[in-house]
Protein backbone atom coordinates (compact mmCIF):
# COMPACT_ATOMS: atom_id res chain seq x y z
CA UNK A 1 0.00 0.00 0.00
CA UNK A 2 1.70 3.32 -1.20
CA UNK A 3 -1.09 5.57 1.46
CA UNK A 4 1.10 4.68 4.70
CA UNK A 5 4.15 7.00 3.96
CA UNK A 6 2.48 9.66 2.42
CA UNK A 7 -0.17 10.03 5.01
CA UNK A 8 2.57 10.96 7.66
CA UNK A 9 5.14 12.54 5.58
CA UNK A 10 3.49 15.14 3.92
CA UNK A 11 2.16 17.00 6.97
CA UNK A 12 5.92 16.68 8.72
CA UNK A 13 7.25 18.21 5.29
CA UNK A 14 4.58 20.61 5.85
CA UNK A 15 4.65 21.35 9.29
CA UNK A 16 1.24 21.06 9.46
CA UNK A 17 0.45 20.29 13.27
CA UNK A 18 -2.94 19.79 11.63
CA UNK A 19 -2.41 17.39 8.86
CA UNK A 20 -0.20 15.46 11.94
CA UNK A 21 -3.32 15.22 14.02
CA UNK A 22 -5.50 13.34 10.79
CA UNK A 23 -3.10 10.69 10.48
CA UNK A 24 -4.62 8.56 12.94
CA UNK A 25 -8.32 8.66 12.37
CA UNK A 26 -7.04 8.15 8.97
CA UNK A 27 -5.14 5.27 9.47
CA UNK A 28 -7.92 3.86 11.50
CA UNK A 29 -10.04 4.40 8.30
CA UNK A 30 -8.04 2.53 5.80
CA UNK A 31 -7.45 -0.30 8.53
CA UNK A 32 -10.83 -0.32 9.08
CA UNK A 33 -11.70 -0.49 5.07
CA UNK A 34 -9.18 -3.39 4.11
CA UNK A 35 -11.00 -5.21 7.15
CA UNK A 36 -14.37 -5.16 5.75
CA UNK A 37 -13.20 -5.39 2.03
CA UNK A 38 -11.85 -9.06 3.23
CA UNK A 39 -15.56 -10.41 3.22
CA UNK A 40 -16.59 -10.01 0.12
CA UNK A 41 -13.77 -10.74 -1.87
CA UNK A 42 -13.54 -14.27 0.19
CA UNK A 43 -17.44 -14.86 -1.45
CA UNK A 44 -16.45 -13.66 -4.67
CA UNK A 45 -13.11 -15.48 -5.48
CA UNK A 46 -12.53 -19.15 -3.52
CA UNK A 47 -8.69 -18.79 -3.74
CA UNK A 48 -8.55 -15.60 -1.88
CA UNK A 49 -8.79 -17.27 1.80
CA UNK A 50 -6.30 -19.49 1.33
CA UNK A 51 -4.03 -16.14 -0.60
CA UNK A 52 -5.03 -13.91 2.88
CA UNK A 53 -3.84 -16.60 5.10
CA UNK A 54 -0.57 -16.70 3.23
CA UNK A 55 -0.35 -12.94 3.36
CA UNK A 56 -0.51 -12.31 7.16
CA UNK A 57 -0.07 -8.79 6.98
CA UNK A 58 -1.66 -6.07 4.75
CA UNK A 59 0.17 -2.94 4.91
CA UNK A 60 4.29 -3.65 7.03
CA UNK A 61 5.57 -6.83 7.02
CA UNK A 62 5.42 -8.25 10.71
CA UNK A 63 3.40 -5.10 12.13
CA UNK A 64 0.02 -5.63 10.58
Amino acid sequence: MMNGPFLLGTPLLLDSFYGVAFVPPLVMLLATRAIIERLPLANRFPKYAAHAERKKYRFAPRVW
